[in-house]
């Protein structure tokens, strides 16, 4: 058995101890789940989460429209012909909501 591992909440705040026995992990369906809003243009570029397609930009462009996925980290990639592809890392928040927004550049032409 592990030992429990330090956590600390907050600044000047007493540690308190989460137990590092590894747990089953839940299934994905009762996995805490939070959101991703996509403000990128083009709207019509497709969008992969950690390698999987799961749509364009403008499916998750709006507040009730956002992209939902289990909390933790995760690797966006948002890619269209003619633009460079997009990559960021996100992590995502239970219950919570996050907008990203940016632009894809032009590729270059040569």
């Amino acid at each position: 058995m592990l030992p429990g591992v330090p956590f600390f909440w907050g600044w000047g705040g007493p540690a308190f101890y989460v137990d590092a026995t590894p747990a089953q992990p839940l299934p994905i369906s009762d996995a805490p789940k939070g959101g991703v809003q996509l403000d990128v243009q083009p709207w019509r570029a497709q969008v992969y989460v950690d390698g999987v397609l799961v749509g364009r930009v403008e499916d998750f462009k709006g507040y009730y429209q956002h992209l939902e996925m289990t909390a933790g980290l995760h690797q966006i990639t948002i890619v269209e012909p003619g633009y460079e592809p997009f990559v960021f890392d996100i992590v995502v928040t239970p219950g919570r909501t996050a907008t990203y927004r940016g632009t894809l550049n032009e590729a270059s032409q040569r």
